[in-house]
């Protein structure tokens, strides 16, 4: 047996050994970036390499709105007048379906209103300030859960190359020929000589 078909033979050796998940490195990796931009990541899902359903998503929740608001430099002066009133955005990412691709993440969105956050008894001034703050709200977050999916689409693309790139690695010749020497499978080369 030559080296090139040892290698060959143990190709999936550093992906493949179900007590060591190849892939923890990348989803913590994921998993604090996304932190950083106020997204909590709970599980996440993928398929690779071979075929066109293949993928990365995740299930997770905006834990923090406001970090994420300026992680991506969104303005939206409405929705942060809501938040820091006291009132809650809520938005949750959950996988949908059969396949694990970007395009089987869905969203659950929904928010406070001023008429929640600033209730009048007497439903004089300030209640009209609030309805008035509650049409401007709704007209500035329209399109915000498509713009929010789109963002973290593109971050399920990004994970699924750096899971993509980890395999490659682990894969390569040079990483399988270390690891045959590490675990003493080379002799196997000795013994067919």
């Amino acid at each position: 047996m030559t080296r090139e078909e040892l290698i060959d033979k143990y190709r999936e050796i550093n992906v493949d050994d179900l007590w060591d998940q190849w892939y923890d490195g990348v989803y913590d990796d994921f998993t604090a970036r996304m932190a950083e931009t106020g997204i909590g990541v709970g599980k996440i899902h993928f398929t690779g390499f071979w075929s066109q359903g293949d993928g990365a998503c995740f299930v997770g929740r905006m834990d923090d709105p406001i970090r994420f608001l300026d992680t991506y430099k969104w303005e939206l002066p409405t929705l942060r007048q809501l938040l820091h009133l006291g009132g809650e955005l809520r938005f949750r990412i959950y996988h949908y379906g059969r396949y694990y691709h970007e395009n089987c993440a869905r969203s659950d969105f929904d928010y406070d209103w001023f008429t929640d956050v600033m209730p009048s008894e007497d439903h004089g001034l300030e209640w009209d300030v609030a309805c008035l703050l509650d049409e401007k709200l709704k007209h500035e977050l329209d399109d915000f859960e498509d713009e929010v999916m789109n963002v973290l689409r593109q971050d399920m693309r990004e994970l699924y190359c750096d899971l993509r790139k980890e395999y490659d690695r682990l894969t390569s010749d040079e990483a399988v020929w270390d690891t045959l020497i590490f675990q003493e499978i080379t002799k196997e080369l000795d013994e067919a000589a």
